[in-house]
C-alpha cells in the first residue's frame, strides 16, 4: 500500500504569530520560524486553510508568517477547504468542560479540530493550555482521541524531526494518549 509523500497540517495562529524575525532572541519565536521553514523547505507538507482559519491568520500572522504562507501558495501547497461542522462535538464539549473558560477555550479552537478531522487530523498549536483540556475532553469524547498535537516549541516532542519523518500519527501524539506506566 503506498503512502501519500505529504500531509496536510492544521497550523494554528499562536505559530504564526510567534515565527518572527530570523534574529529574535525567543526560543518560541526562533521553534516556530524552524518548524514553517522546514515545512516549507524541506517536506512537501500542505497547510490546511479555511475561510475562519484565514481570518484569524491574516489577524495574528508575523511578517514572516505572511511572506511563508504566500510561498506556500505559490508552491501549491495550501489546502484551502471549508470545514464541515463535526456535528455533535461542540455540543459534546459545552457538556463536559468543567469550566466556562476551558469550554470557551476548546470552543474557539473547535475550527482547528474540526478542520484536521476533515484532513489528516494533524494540530500544530503553541496552546498547551486547550491542548490540555483537548486531552482531557478525550475522556469523554472518544473521537479527540484521533487527533495528533504537535507543539513546535517543546523541544522535547522532536516536532522537526517528526516534521521531516512524515508527520506520522504516532501514538505519543494523540490527544488521547494516556502513558501506561508498569507496575512490576
Amino acid at each position: 500500500m503506498s503512502r501519500k509523500a505529504f500531509k496536510r497540517l492544521v497550523i494554528d495562529t499562536s505559530v504564526a504569530g510567534a515565527s518572527g524575525r530570523a534574529d529574535s532572541q525567543s526560543v518560541t519565536s526562533q521553534s516556530c520560524r524552524n518548524f514553517l521553514l522546514t515545512m516549507k523547505e524541506k517536506t512537501k507538507h500542505h497547510i490546511v486553510i479555511s475561510d475562519a482559519i484565514e481570518l484569524e491568520w491574516s489577524n495574528n500572522q508575523s511578517r514572516f508568517a505572511r511572506l511563508w504562507l504566500i510561498a506556500m501558495e505559490n508552491n501549491r501547497r495550501v489546502f484551502h477547504t471549508e470545514i464541515p461542522a463535526q456535528g455533535k462535538l461542540p455540543y459534546k464539549v459545552e457538556r463536559i468542560a468543567e469550566t466556562k473558560t476551558q469550554c470557551d477555550a476548546m470552543l474557539k479552537d473547535m475550527i482547528l479540530v474540526e478542520a484536521a478531522f476533515h484532513t489528516d487530523r494533524i494540530v500544530v498549536s503553541l496552546d498547551e493550555k486547550v491542548r490540555n483540556y483537548f486531552h482531557q475532553a478525550t475522556e469523554k469524547i472518544s473521537t479527540l482521541t484521533r487527533i495528533t498535537w504537535v507543539n513546535p516549541s517543546i523541544s522535547e516532542e522532536t516536532p522537526i524531526d517528526w516534521l521531516q519523518n512524515g508527520a506520522n500519527l504516532e501514538r505519543e501524539r494523540l490527544l488521547g494518549y494516556r502513558r501506561e506506566y508498569s507496575t512490576t
